[in-house]
């Protein structure tokens, strides 16, 4: 959590911050929170928030298995979505002869649909590393460029 613009921060409850009175406390959840802020800046002014968070218990990780890379603006990018994952080791396209087409290390780049410029053909498998304890996760069915 991060606030800023005051001279006092003031986050409620305090359960589970290591500070309730500076702008940045971090917070160690194991259940859904919702916090409430006041700060107050040395005129004496003072603003109010909230923030609610949510708890993952499990990591889902979610690729679409098909999508539309045809510059109509929906569905044009293949993207993983992973609520709650801030970083990603890879996420990786290959076409049906296993050959990369695209890769990235970050979570909020996707895939085009485009090798070297050039459109791909349908059958593409999509791969990226699951949480540590896990095994590498496969997409199944392959994704399917329409």
């Amino acid at each position: 959590m991060n606030a800023s613009g005051g001279t006092v921060y003031e986050w409620y409850p305090s359960d589970f911050l290591d500070n309730a009175g500076i702008s940045n406390p971090i917070a160690s959840l194991t259940r859904d929170q919702t916090y409430y802020l006041t700060v107050k800046n040395s005129d004496g002014c003072e603003a109010k928030d909230t923030i609610h968070i949510r708890v993952f218990d499990r990591l889902d990780v979610y690729v679409p298995t098909a999508f539309t890379p045809n510059n109509d603006g929906r569905n044009d990018v293949l993207r993983m979505n992973a609520p709650g994952l801030k970083e990603i080791q890879f996420f990786r396209i290959f076409n049906r002869w296993g050959q990369l087409v695209f890769e990235t290390n970050n979570r909020k780049i996707g895939w085009d649909g485009s090798f070297k410029g050039q459109p791909q053909p349908t059958d593409v498998t999509a791969r990226w590393p699951s949480p540590p304890s896990v095994d590498r996760v496969e997409l199944t069915p392959p994704v399917r460029v329409s």
